[in-house]
């Protein structure tokens, strides 16, 4: 939920450019008991101020930041005992442009740690724009564009603060979040929304509310719809998005582009619902007309990127999350998928690279964890994988992937008793992947169990009848079982699916070779040897014998048949 509140003309003050250091605050406290929050310990979060060069410009602009600080703990403390101090002041280099294009600029230029908000403040006011201040409520990323006197600097901050924490901007007069800012207090609904989002979460990979106040929430966004249309129904779609209720989420986020076609955030939302939904080329042309709207929206490419995934395109998902990590360095998510999309393409080492980088990012980042298990049981380090796929079950026993990596890392070390535990485990939490049935066909078949394989390949088949590696290790069991007939239809569902697969046309040529079929062989073989294979000389020459016999054959039975026609003639 991004949200963007005016301000009144601004103005500068020049004076000579000052050093830029990196400076930390111990903030002073106000002993006020807290009002409209029930009682809990108070709270203290950390800020990253980022500065450019136009705000350096100036002298008291390190006193300014002192200020906000000790403002915005006072405001905060009074009302909700939520405090804030100030970690760390770096620069940062705005391209100037919209202030949508000022938060990409500080999600691609400056990185934070968990738990961390991070401010950008310039006092270049965006061009053809009315606004002062614009926040991100997912990642907690907010800029302001400084105004014309240092209290309107400081009541932005506050009010954009109070955007981060779940609050709109509303239609009444008077109050903090109302379009004249004319007011100090909250209005009541609001300080229910902050009061709310209090102890949100701050970590990257995660949504900033829990589960249990998602009801709550949406009971009181939905008191805020006339007073706030369109940030209202945002709020709506992205919490609906959390819950899974995805009718909700598009209705709710067709009135969001209903007020504003143009909102690059509805349409973000709109495919995240569309995408769950399994309505994936629909979500992708959302996504699509998002980046029209806001190129450098790195949510969108990683959003997108999963899209690609479920429509079977891993070569463009790798290039969306590229693109994603591009534009924001620390997305740990993006990293993460990138890290598996490497593992699977066969590259190890990238892997390993892009999960230990979104593990700097977002520590107990659990999936991460998963995918960088995964990078090293490609790299053949099992030992590490089972390690870290521990780890990452530590953490939460509930993650799939965790025990499908470790059950691949036991039965790449002949455990097949533990494999089958494992994998059994990774079907029984996501009974609807067919990966893991699949995986689960491996153990079985290493233990000797291969009417087990096949059932658990079928049941794979049975969720995804195009998922092709389970039809390709289907063909290869009837192959090695000797069941030609079988293996046949289920190489030809493979060729079908995929039809420059070489080996599966091999193994066509061999199979109908063998039930003396030798046009349809010759037919495989001949596309085998297109698509780059070399079938074994030993089956060529008894092919081509083959074929020379049966040519052979044939020349006499025609013969035969010739003679016997004028033999009758003849009589």
């Amino acid at each position: 939920m991004a949200v963007a509140v005016a301000r009144p003309g601004a103005g500068r003050r020049r004076a000579g450019r000052a050093a830029l250091t990196v400076w930390v605050l111990a903030p002073s406290w106000l002993g006020v008991a807290p009002v409209g929050v029930e009682a809990a310990e108070p709270r203290s979060v950390a800020i990253v101020f980022a500065v450019d060069e136009s705000f350096r410009q100036d002298a008291l602009w390190r006193a300014q930041l002192n200020h906000l600080i000790d403002r915005a703990s006072r405001y905060y403390g009074a009302r909700f005992d939520l405090r804030f101090e100030l970690a760390v002041v770096v620069s940062w280099s705005p391209r100037g442009g919209s202030l949508e294009e000022l938060l990409d600029d500080l999600r691609a230029q400056v990185r934070v740690e968990p738990g961390r908000i991070r401010v950008g403040l310039t006092a270049e006011r965006p061009p053809r724009s009315p606004e002062y201040g614009l926040a991100s409520y997912h990642d907690a990323a907010l800029v302001i564009a400084k105004a014309a006197r240092d209290e309107w600097l400081t009541g932005g901050f506050l009010h954009e603060l109070a955007h981060i924490f779940g609050a709109l901007d509303v239609k009444s007069a008077g109050g903090l979040m109302s379009p004249d800012q004319k007011g100090i207090e909250f209005d009541p609904l609001n300080a229910r929304l902050v009061a709310l989002h209090r102890d949100r979460t701050f970590a990257p990979h995660l949504f900033p509310l829990q589960p249990a106040a998602f009801d709550r929430a949406l009971g009181l966004y939905g008191e805020a719809a006339p007073l706030a249309p369109q940030a209202a129904s945002l709020a709506v779609t992205q919490i609906a998005i959390e819950k899974g209720d995805y009718a909700l989420a598009l209705a709710a986020g067709s009135e969001a582009l209903a007020a504003d076609p143009r909102s690059a955030n509805a349409l973000n939302l709109r495919g995240i619902a569309l995408r769950r939904l399994g309505r994936v080329a629909e979500a992708i042309a959302a996504y699509r007309e998002a980046l029209a709207l806001r190129p450098r929206y790195a949510q969108v490419h990683y959003n997108l990127g999963i899209a690609h995934e479920k429509h079977r395109n891993p070569k463009e998902a790798l290039a969306s999350y590229r693109r994603a990590v591009e534009l924001q360095p620390d997305h740990a998510r993006a990293l993460s998928n990138l890290a598996r999309l490497y593992a699977q393409q066969g590259e190890p080492s990238r892997a390993i690279e892009c999960a230990e980088r979104a593990l700097d990012v977002a520590p107990d980042f659990a999936e991460a964890r998963v995918n960088l298990a995964l990078g090293y049981l490609k790299a053949e380090n099992l030992e590490r994988a089972r390690r870290e796929a521990g780890q990452a079950l530590a953490a939460n026993p509930n993650l799939a992937g965790a025990h499908e990596v470790m059950g691949v890392a036991w039965l790449a070390s002949g455990r097949s008793d533990e494999a089958l535990a494992s994998l059994r485990a990774a079907a029984a939490l996501e009974p609807a992947e067919p990966r893991f049935h699949q995986q689960l066909a491996h153990a079985w078949e290493a233990a000797g169990d291969h009417e087990r394989a096949r059932l658990a390949l079928e049941d794979a088949l049975k969720l995804d009848a195009q998922y092709l590696p389970a039809l390709v290790d289907l063909a290869d069991l009837h192959l090695r079982l000797g069941r030609r007939v079988q293996a046949i239809e289920a190489f030809l569902r493979v060729v079908a699916l995929k039809p420059d697969d070489g080996p599966s046309h091999n193994n066509l040529a061999v199979l109908y070779f063998r039930l003396d079929d030798l046009a349809r062989a010759r037919t495989h073989v001949n596309r085998a040897r297109e698509l780059g294979m070399r079938p074994h000389a030993d089956f060529l020459a008894a092919l081509e014998a083959a074929e020379r016999r049966r040519k052979l054959e044939e020349t006499t039975w025609h013969e035969q048949q010739a003679q016997a026609g004028s033999e009758s003639q003849t009589d």
